[in-house]
């Protein structure tokens, strides 16, 4: 039993593959117009300040809590 249903699984597996292979391209969904370069500079900006920020508080707490003992 164990031998007919891996048979089936495989032939199951390979004919998916094939079926993917030869599928047309479905047509975009989305809305697919690029981004903005004020938009990318606010992300960047908003991005990579909230890494230093949190660096920061990081550093700010550790540096009062050794004051504080």
């Amino acid at each position: 039993m164990t031998r007919i249903v891996t048979s089936l699984y495989l032939w199951l597996l390979f004919a998916l593959s094939a079926y993917a292979q030869n599928a047309p391209e479905p047509p975009p969904t989305a809305y697919t117009e690029p981004a903005s370069a004020t938009a990318v500079v606010v992300f960047l900006v908003l991005f990579f300040g909230s890494i230093a920020l949190f660096g920061f508080w990081i550093w700010y707490r550790s540096k009062k809590q050794r004051q504080q003992h």
